[in-house]
């Protein structure tokens, strides 16, 4: 594992020199937010259906919000558990 990449959501463009601005997306299909974790789309959309992992419709579209995505999975290595449900506790 390399802590010194930089990671970027997907979809994000590198910025380029002298460019203030870079494109960076704030919501993302479960698909890719799924990969952002590096987990199966069936794993993230039950956290997604059940409210824990903020996102919204737009037609038949679920997005989910970058941010939100990122204080989940915070939330998950202060200790909450539920990253891993097969993970023993203690």
């Amino acid at each position: 594992m390399n802590y010194g990449k930089v990671m970027r959501p997907a979809g994000a463009t590198k910025p380029r020199e002298g460019n203030q601005s870079s494109e960076v997306r704030i919501a993302v299909d479960v698909d890719t937010a799924a990969e952002m974790l590096g987990i199966s789309r069936g794993a993230l959309y039950p956290l997604v259906m059940a409210g824990e992992v903020p996102s919204f419709k737009i037609g038949r579209r679920r997005l989910v919000l970058v941010d939100g995505l990122r204080a989940w999975a915070a939330t998950q290595i202060e200790g909450d558990g539920n990253a891993n449900p097969d993970r023993p506790s203690g």
